[in-house]
C-alpha cells in the first residue's frame, strides 16, 4: 500500500487517509480532515449572564475526561499507514494517535469559535502533532492532544514544522 504513496498524495480510507511522509500532504490531510461540524455538537451553549469559561479550558477539560473514562485511548498506527482521521471517526472508533486528536481537538476549538493552527513537528526524537492558537482574549495556548494538557506557552521538547489550518500551510520558522 505504501508504495502507492508519492509526494503531495494519500490514499482514501473512509474518513481516514493513508498520509504520506511530506508537507504539501500533511497540509493537504489536515485541511481534508479538519470539521468543526463534525464537533458542533459536543457544545452547549452557556446560560444568559453566567460566566463563560474559555473555550481552551473547556476542550482541555473534555480531553482529560475522555482519556481519563475511557472515551478516547491513545494508540498508534499500523507500520504500514500513517492513518489520519476525521473528528467523527476518531470519537466512533474512541482510538487515535497524536494527528487524529490534534485534528479533533482543532475542529472543537473552531466549532467553539476560535481560530487555531495544528502544528505537525517532533516532541523530543519523535513525530507529533499538537494544537496552537489564541482564546476569546487573545492569550496564547497550546493544548497537547494526546493527554488534553493546557499550556500558556509552548514547553521544551516540541519543535514545529509545519502550521496548518483550514485556509493556510506554512513552514515553521526555525531559529
Amino acid at each position: 500500500m505504501t508504495s502507492h504513496l508519492r509526494a503531495g498524495r494519500y490514499i482514501h480510507r473512509g474518513k481516514c487517509l493513508c498520509v504520506a511522509f511530506d508537507a504539501t500532504t500533511r497540509c493537504r490531510a489536515i485541511q481534508a480532515l479538519w470539521s468543526a461540524a463534525e464537533v458542533a455538537h459536543l457544545w452547549h451553549a452557556a446560560p444568559a449572564g453566567s460566566y463563560a469559561v474559555p473555550v481552551p479550558l473547556q476542550v482541555s477539560a473534555w480531553l482529560q475526561d475522555q482519556f481519563r473514562f475511557g472515551g478516547l485511548q491513545y494508540l498508534p498506527d499500523p507500520e504500514y499507514c500513517d492513518e489520519w482521521c476525521s473528528p467523527s471517526r476518531t470519537l466512533a472508533r474512541g482510538y487515535g494517535d497524536c494527528d487524529d486528536f490534534a485534528i479533533l481537538t482543532a475542529s472543537m476549538l473552531e466549532a467553539g469559535g476560535l481560530s487555531v493552527w495544528v502544528l505537525v513537528g517532533q516532541y523530543g526524537e519523535q513525530g507529533h502533532a499538537w494544537v496552537e492558537g489564541y482564546d476569546e482574549a487573545g492569550r496564547p495556548f497550546m493544548i497537547e492532544p494526546t493527554s488534553g494538557g493546557l499550556f500558556t506557552v509552548r514547553p521544551h521538547g516540541y519543535h514545529p514544522q509545519l502550521l496548518t489550518n483550514p485556509r493556510d500551510c506554512q513552514r515553521a520558522w526555525v531559529a
